[in-house]
């Protein structure tokens, strides 16, 4: 059912020095387009698609899918280009030896290793003209190249769209096309090649490969299977005799290592960088989910806020709550765009004093309304803290509707170069001290027989800290608030207790 070679002449395939890189361009595409389809689409996703300010990305809680893939993506890629580059110096080998360009590219593409038959119009070929058989090894040789430009245009096109980025030029737009359209384009045209290619050699063909002199140099080799195919195909001798320059496959192995690693950084940079993002906001969540928690758990002491009192302003309440931040601070302590408070308190709540009771949460709380604490030298210290002039401005906070926090605490409209995070953070202290004097004054209060105003004044205290936790634009305000409303809570309990109304005390418990 064939025809044996022309008996004249014979022809070795593949040509001498051609025997490593026979057909092996193909499993080179191969490992690279694995290497795509792992590496880019997930990138894509994240880099191209638009998502909303603190989400995780596209991926969500998944945001690991991205680091997994692209490292794989970039160990498939760097083995793949590896292969692409052995091939291409044995190339360069096989140009030195004299080979013509047309020639390796031929070998190159012989993934089904019947080029020969096909040159030379032997067994399964007999039957097809020159000018058929040409065609069909041109067919090859282009998808072949349009092959290996669609496998190598998605990695270098990610690259080029995340350096643009970097140097704040605009990547996104050519994102999409260097990345996946122009390699599906060239990835249609390889595989319309191929079904021409297929469509014109429909028959059976069977494998043939052959080696060159084992005992001669490769030039005398290739001189003499040169001289084989030019007395079979004298008509085609221009096009594949005249050797190939070794330079231009040296210059294309270094080019596929090189592109190895221009691809690899840029994506690892980019992925690890996005990917500790991520991490971080996943750390962060279960945090933020325990200060929900407190924020829950404070929510019944809400009963106990004070009567609001309509007369006062956002605007007034706002003034008020920065002048407590201030109490005891200079001007040299604030930054811009931070206001200068109305009103000014250098002095701090409490004095240094060897005699003072402690400060610090639920003891403080303990030693006002706990057993032992109308001692005269206790209400002596109790009186001073309770005369601070800045007792009015947390009676202010605690009784308004709202508070303009933002508008009082900062100039507006921000400067240029502001931002949330170049915002100076107040210091709290001077509230968060402010709740513990005025739970002091509601002791003196207790202590002078006057238990109505005493209760008011707490509750004061836990009205001041919903103020912060309702109106403050800031976490740290919020959680100064639940502070407030919770050492609020305490001294109330205690108060109950104090006062013989243990019922209250253990429902507020």
């Amino acid at each position: 059912m064939t025809a044996p070679a022309p008996a004249t002449a014979s022809l070795s395939w593949p040509p001498p020095a051609l025997e490593s890189i026979h057909g092996r361009l193909w499993p080179a595409i191969a490992v690279l387009a694995l290497a795509d389809i792992v590496l880019v689409p997930p990138l894509l996703l994240s880099l191209g698609t638009h998502q909303p300010i603190g989400s995780l990305g596209p991926f969500g809680d998944a945001f690991w899918v991205p680091l997994a893939t692209s490292f794989l993506g970039s160990i498939l890629l760097i083995a793949g280009l590896w292969r692409l580059a052995r091939l291409l110096r044995g190339a360069r080998t096989a140009a030195r030896a004299g080979h013509a360009r047309r020639t390796i590219l031929m070998v190159l593409a012989d993934e089904p290793r019947d080029s020969g038959f096909l040159l030379t119009g032997a067994r399964a070929f007999a039957s097809l003209g020159a000018t058929e058989r040409d065609t069909i090894l041109a067919a090859r040789t282009l998808t072949a190249g349009l092959s290996l430009a669609a496998v190598l245009l998605a990695p270098l096109g990610l690259t080029l769209s995340i350096l643009l980025g970097r140097l704040t030029i605009s990547g996104e737009g050519f994102l999409w096309p260097l990345a996946l359209w122009v390699p599906l384009a060239s990835g249609a045209g390889a595989v319309l090649g191929a079904a021409a290619a297929r469509a014109l050699a429909a028959s059976a063909k069977r494998q043939a490969s052959g080696t060159g002199a084992a005992d001669a140099s490769l030039p005398t080799a290739v001189a003499e299977w040169h001289a084989g195919l030019i007395a079979l195909r004298p008509d085609r001798a221009s096009r594949l005799v005249p050797a190939a320059r070794p330079r231009a496959f040296g210059l294309g192995a270094a080019g596929a290592l090189l592109l190895a690693v221009a691809v690899v950084i840029p994506v690892a940079a980019l992925v690890v960088g996005g990917t500790i993002g991520s991490i971080l906001a996943s750390i962060a969540t279960p945090n933020f989910s325990a200060t929900n928690v407190r924020i829950a758990a404070a929510a019944p002491l809400r009963r106990f806020v004070v009567a609001p009192d309509p007369s006062i302003s956002p605007d007034a309440a706002g003034q008020a709550l920065h002048a407590l931040l201030s109490v005891g601070q200079t001007d040299a302590e604030r930054t811009a765009p931070q206001r200068t408070p109305v009103r000014s308190y250098p002095e701090p709540w409490f004095h240094t004093d060897p005699a003072a009771p402690s400060l610090r949460g639920a003891s403080w709380v303990d030693s006002l309304f706990g057993p032992g604490s109308r001692t005269a030298a206790r209400t002596a210290y109790l009186r001073r803290v309770a005369a601070h002039p800045a007792h009015a401005e947390f009676t202010t906070v605690a009784r308004a509707q709202t508070a303009d926090v933002i508008g009082t605490r900062y100039q507006l409209p921000f400067g240029p170069g502001v931002t949330f995070v170049t915002l100076p953070i107040p210091r709290f202290g001077g509230i968060r001290l402010g709740g513990r004097a005025h739970l002091a004054r509601a002791a003196l209060a207790l202590a002078d027989g006057r238990p109505a105003q005493a209760e008011e004044g707490i509750r004061e205290v836990i009205s001041v800290g919903f103020r912060l936790l309702d109106d403050g634009p800031t976490l740290i305000d919020n959680l100064i608030g639940v502070v407030l409303a919770g050492m609020g809570g305490d001294a109330l309990e205690r108060f109950y207790r104090a006062t013989g109304r243990s019922a209250d005390a253990e429902a507020l418990a």
